[in-house]
């Protein structure tokens, strides 16, 4: 991974937070599931992410995700991801593309 801190034009780094342990960070940034946002490096608990593109949406901190977001994504992750995200869900962590498509994004969630 490179030094730079943003990677221009490639992704975007994170540090993942404290409260992260790692087993979860590690079953999380392993797992194979469509509709994360996707990772590109890693060099411990600092994580190399795929930029958003052009016209994708986050969604405002007061809507309701729960009833509007694929929640099957959460479900799908290994046990040991899946509750430490859970915790850490709010609907800024929703991104929708131009697709149409939901993910999640993972830039929002290792900060928490």
């Amino acid at each position: 991974m490179s030094d730079d801190s943003g990677l221009p034009g490639h992704g975007v780094v994170v540090e993942a937070a404290a409260a992260w342990d790692d087993i979860a960070l590690d079953a999380l940034l392993a797992a194979d599931v469509p509709g994360l946002q996707p990772v590109l490096d890693r060099q411990g608990r600092r994580v190399a992410l795929a930029a958003w593109p052009e016209g994708c949406r986050r969604l405002a901190d007061d809507v309701p995700y729960a009833q509007l977001a694929p929640m099957a994504i959460v479900d799908a992750l290994p046990v040991e991801a899946a509750a430490a995200v859970r915790a850490r869900l709010t609907a800024g962590a929703w991104v929708v593309t131009p697709a149409g498509e939901w993910m999640l994004a993972l830039d929002e969630l290792l900060t928490r």
